[in-house]
């Protein structure tokens, strides 16, 4: 089999779930068969310096707006300058320009990966499902992220459901291990002594829950004082997440790190992961956590019970539901012994179900059956 050039295309490489996915093909592809090209629609972030350093290339289109047509001409030129011979498209606009332009150019073969939930309840969602489905006409596998994602996609699909597989996203446990250095962190966030740490990766959106989240850290610090929550991630939310805390009476118990590249020390240092989202595909965070050998307390969303076995790697509680979720964490707050087991045994899901370089064969054994 001669090598095959492998267009990576998405909507931007700022922080987040997809784009990590993103990173870890270029990490893990199989350079003997396998040539990675990542692409962004718009533009990049403190990932495109991470790709970079597999040796991966990394295209910016810096698309202006719906109708930037020049967007889509410098996308033709790459496929066509690159020789490309697999363009994989993540999410809707990367799926909507991706697939037709590599139509255009005569790309044979294209892949998906859906790596969320569209809101089936709003007008424009149905819109970007129905276009989802024409543009699979012209892909030939949608990779779904968990089976929850495959199933909601497959039902409002009605062309070629067949075409719909699902491979777990993965993360790269190699940089999670003893050796990182914590201490630092007690300075930067103004630790106390025996204060335990919760920690919350996402970025500040409103299909992520914070607002619970920090109802939830009120209750806790209720009954426990000596609790730091911490909120690793940006987003348009920021002002209003921080009036909130300052609302709740919380500001000094909580902190909000904005984009960390630090992710693994920050996850070393903490006592619990905690992911209060609404809506979610499979999220990465958490999949993190776990590799850090972390307990993680999740809402019962998407893919996330796919990931989590309730009473063996954490604990699931209902979104919305911060009672519960300040329970949860008390519980793991309260028992040492239960986070040590938890954390132990999320490690040794991760290690079986979810590594980076698992997703990436299974992907690429998807690329040979083209050929």
């Amino acid at each position: 089999m001669s090598k095959m050039n492998v267009l990576h295309l998405i909507y931007s490489l700022h922080t987040g779930g997809a784009e990590k996915v993103i990173e870890n093909y270029s990490k893990f592809h199989d350079r003997n068969f396998f040539k990675p090209i990542v692409c962004s629609i718009t533009d990049g972030g403190i990932i495109v310096d991470e790709i970079k350093k597999t040796g991966t290339d990394v295209f910016l289109l810096n698309k202006k707006g719906m109708f930037d047509v020049s967007a889509v001409l410098r996308l033709a030129r790459i496929i066509k300058s690159q020789n490309i011979h697999i363009v994989h498209v993540h999410n809707f606009s990367a799926n909507f320009w991706g697939t037709i332009t590599a139509v255009l150019c005569g790309v044979r073969f294209i892949v998906r990966t859906e790596h969320s939930i569209i809101n089936k309840r709003k007008s424009l969602f149905r819109i970007k499902y129905f276009i989802n489905s024409l543009l699979d006409i012209f892909q030939k596998k949608i990779i779904c992220v968990s089976e929850e994602v495959r199933s909601v996609h497959v039902k409002r699909n009605t062309l070629s459901p067949k075409k719909y597989i699902t491979i777990y996203n993965g993360v790269d446990s190699r940089i999670f291990n003893d050796s990182y250095e914590t201490s630092k962190y007690f300075k930067e966030f103004n630790i106390e002594a025996g204060c335990k740490i919760v920690v919350k990766i996402a970025s500040l959106t409103s299909h992520k829950g914070h607002e619970y989240f920090l109802r939830a850290a009120k209750k806790v610090l209720d009954e426990e004082k000596k609790v730091l929550f911490i909120i690793v991630g940006d987003g348009p939310r920021k002002d209003e997440l921080t009036k909130l805390a300052k609302e709740l009476g919380i500001k000094n118990s909580v902190v909000f790190t904005g984009v960390r590249k630090d992710i693994n020390g920050i996850l070393k240092l903490s006592d619990i992961f905690v992911l209060s989202s609404l809506r979610e595909g499979f999220p990465i965070t958490i999949l993190e956590a776990m590799a850090a050998s972390k307990p993680v307390i999740v809402t019962n969303v998407g893919g996330t019970p796919e990931a989590v076995i309730e009473g063996a790697t954490g604990l699931i509680v209902q979104p919305k539901d911060e009672m519960a979720m300040a329970k949860a964490i008390l519980l793991l707050l309260r028992d040492e012994k239960l986070r040590q087991i938890m954390g132990k045994k999320g490690r040794e899901r991760f290690e079986i179900n979810f590594k980076a370089e698992s997703m990436v064969r299974k992907t690429e054994d998807v690329y040979r059956t083209f050929v």
